[in-house]
């Protein structure tokens, strides 16, 4: 069972935050981008909009030689804008896999030899470590993840090289404090640590927001900024050219869930359902019930367990005690879910 990441529901608001410049935004339209998946927030799909990804490429042209190699970990929109405007350096996409990244595959834009599914509840693969002189890592803000993306990077990046760090945007103050304890640590088992550059960066609104107005929160900025926040770009020297033991302790201290990621149900109008669990275990006479979920924050674990289904809509099937309706297929939960968001626009209307 592979980890998903989904990114955090934060429970206030993100400071305010500009664009990165773009110095080859002009050749942009000439790669174009077809996703063809709406994002899923249980595939960890946000998408960084295209002046923040083209801005992440021109970071690594400024730093990385051309006969160099850089790691996007986690950040499937900066490899493809990569791929497109910056072929003469080799990259590799390291992502546990989602639709999204599939539909990017079959179109073409972005090379299959480039792709390495991978989970960073994992070890990093021999053949990775040490072979990169750049690494971009774009984190799921979890306390429980956070820590294992950092260290993984640190793994794949060679003796000294470049760091490039999506920040977390200080939503929460106890979990600012606690990723700036973890940071500490990390860079107490370094033999250097300078920082270099920061790109403001922000994301393209998902359709499962959008959906139901949940972006408002997030939009901060005179340029309406969604999620915005920072990039930061650090030289690296490891000590010995490995990670210190006590900060691998750290990033891994925290035990992470793992969800199934399920199977995907079209429900029409280019949204889809994905069972957070496998269908086979939980779809023998369950119970379960939809309702739109509207809060701006993490459902609780009591919640989690109880989720079997999450669409694109933003609609949740949770198993239920009540005898009816009973699902046995995929397709049950497909139509269920289908008439439960036709009503709520029929009421809507």
């Amino acid at each position: 069972m592979c980890s998903v990441y989904p990114r955090e529901w934060p429970e206030g608001m993100a400071r305010a935050s500009g664009q990165g410049a773009c110095g080859v935004e002009s050749r942009a339209t000439d790669a174009g981008v077809a996703w063809g998946v709406a994002p899923h927030f249980l595939d960890s799909d946000w998408r960084f909009t295209t002046e923040a990804a083209i801005s992440i490429v021109n970071s690594v042209q400024r730093r990385c030689p051309p006969n160099g190699r850089v790691a996007y970990l986690g950040c499937p929109t900066v490899a493809m804008w990569h791929a497109a405007l910056c072929g003469d350096i080799d990259f590799v996409l390291l992502d546990r896999g989602h639709p999204g990244i599939h539909g990017l595959l079959e179109a073409g834009r972005i090379p299959a030899r480039r792709f390495r599914p991978y989970d960073v509840c994992g070890d990093v693969p021999a053949d990775l470590c040490g072979a990169f002189d750049m690494v971009v890592v774009d984190p799921p803000w979890y306390l429980e993840y956070i820590g294992r993306f950092w260290l993984r990077s640190l793994q794949l990046l060679r003796r000294s090289g470049w760091l490039s760090i999506v920040e977390y945007p200080g939503y929460r103050r106890d979990k600012q404090i606690a990723i700036d304890s973890l940071w500490r640590t990390m860079v107490g088992g370094m033999k250097h640590v300078t920082r270099e550059e920061s790109l403001s960066v922000s994301y393209d609104v998902p359709a499962f927001e959008q959906s139901w107005g949940g972006e408002v929160g997030f939009i901060t900025g005179s340029r309406s900024a969604y999620r915005a926040t920072s990039l930061t770009t650090w030289k690296v020297a490891k000590r010995g050219g490995g990670v210190d033991e006590g900060f691998f302790r750290a990033a891994v201290a925290l035990p992470v869930r793992c969800w199934s990621s399920g199977r995907k149900v079209d429900i029409g109008g280019g949204h889809y359902l994905r069972c957070v669990c496998d269908p086979s275990v939980l779809l023998k006479g369950v119970a379960v019930r939809p309702h739109m979920w509207k809060g701006l924050r993490r459902p609780g674990i009591a919640e989690l367990d109880a989720i079997i289904g999450w669409s694109t809509r933003n609609t949740v099937l949770m198993a239920t005690r009540d005898a009816r309706p009973l699902v046995h297929s995929t397709k049950d939960l497909g139509e269920l879910c289908r008439g439960f968001e036709l009503r709520c626009r029929s009421r809507a209307a």
